[in-house]
């Protein structure tokens, strides 16, 4: 049993570790969450990461790609790319820190006609040339090391059952963040993997945006909707059908039914709308945050699976709101919520999102403070602060 003095002693001890925790550990700006586990970059030392190189065979160079229509699939493309133009690289394989293994997988989906058989026999081919020509992966049986997945179905690419037991190891990046308490069958660990965003297709200039936008109180829209509804209740769990049910005849709320990204009225409806919703379709997350967010509109994400990109160190809540699935569906209650924050609530969310939105962008070279260094501090906090299994030396 305790005895009263060791449990003072017990208390000082912890008050204590809270003190240096908050005054030394946190991240400065509002963007930034969780103050109890978060370091401030400077106090964490700069993670090293090697880029492997598979030749011209392995990894075609495929002209065009990524295209405006496929762009918010191409986030391997895109990390790939801004790695090797970062200050992170290392040509020094054995000072590195991560191993960083290009694959374009996605692409080869597309060009084969979505053919899984074929992705998957590429991604393996990659897979294999890494481990007979270094030692590194063999080495850590892939602890340490990142792939970059962009597309839907990239659980039937990495399937542990056809592929090696190393892969599950592997940090994966992807734009598809599910809750496995949820989701059991998609290959994605959210304690584990990192969740980043699609890449949003380029519509016109995005610099000065929010600048550009119609004014808040001449806005057409209170919120919209633009994307596939199917009559499939299983597909988006019947949201997007019951909210082109409600809203309708709604002179105030724009619920479209289109599958296309690439339409010129997309981006206006968006420049029009005073709150954007994100709604999940088949699965927990889409290529539209990337359009939303770049267009400087205040989501309102109505997904209860989603892992978000990075929420363990952006705060989404200073810049959008998120609703249940099932409130959303209940007649009146979405308008009635975003009505409530029609005003100065709405407009303090977006002066956020223009103040932060440029750190949730892709650039090649990467600039600084764009969404490189999200991913950069993420793995910084898997390498130094809480490894799964500490492999480093």
């Amino acid at each position: 049993m305790f005895s009263g003095k060791n449990v003072v002693n017990v208390v000082a001890v912890c008050i204590t570790l809270m003190i240096l925790i908050n005054t030394f550990h946190t991240l400065p700006g509002r963007i930034y969450t969780n103050r109890c586990v978060t370091y401030k970059q400077r106090t964490l030392p700069d993670v090293r990461i090697y880029v492997y190189q598979p030749s011209a065979e392995l990894i075609p160079n495929y002209e065009g790609w990524p295209s405006d229509s496929f762009a918010w699939e191409a986030t391997e493309y895109f990390i790939w790319k801004a790695l090797l133009n970062s200050k992170y690289r290392t040509l020094d394989p054995v000072s590195a820190d991560f191993f960083f293994l290009p694959h374009l997988t996605t692409p080869v989906f597309h060009m084969s006609g979505l053919n899984r058989t074929r992705s998957h026999q590429h991604f393996s081919k990659i897979l294999l040339w890494a481990a007979h020509t270094h030692p590194f992966l063999n080495r850590s049986n892939g602890v340490d090391h990142i792939i970059a997945f962009s597309h839907d179905d990239f659980k039937y690419v990495a399937d542990e059952s056809l592929l090696p037991a190393c892969v599950r190891n592997f940090i994966k990046v992807c734009n598809q963040g599910d809750d496995l308490s949820r989701a059991p069958k998609i290959d994605y660990r959210a304690h584990h993997d990192i969740t980043t965003m699609p890449v949003a297709p380029p519509r016109g200039n995005y610099e000065n945006k929010c600048e550009r936008r119609v004014p808040w109180d001449d806005r057409r829209h209170l919120f919209s909707f633009s994307g596939s509804i199917l009559s499939d209740n299983l597909y988006s769990n019947g949201v997007r059908q019951a909210l082109q049910r409600l809203y309708r005849n709604d002179s105030n709320v724009l619920i479209s039914d289109s599958g296309s990204l690439a339409s010129v009225n997309y981006e206006k409806l968006l420049d029009t709308s005073k709150f954007c919703l994100f709604v999940r379709g088949w699965y927990p997350w889409s290529g539209r945050l990337g359009d939303i967010i770049n267009s400087c509109c205040v989501p309102v994400i109505i997904s209860d699976d989603i892992v978000l990109p990075f929420q363990d160190i952006f705060d989404w809540t200073a810049i959008s709101f998120k609703v249940p699935e099932e409130r959303a569906k209940t007649p009146g209650y979405l308008k009635s919520f975003l009505s409530n924050a029609d005003g100065s609530i709405g407009k303090e969310k977006e002066k956020n999102l223009s103040s932060v939105f440029r750190r949730l962008q892709y650039n090649i070279p990467p600039k600084e403070n764009d969404i490189l260094s999200l991913l950069i501090e993420s793995l910084r906090r898997k390498r130094y602060m809480y490894p799964l299994k500490r492999y480093w030396r």
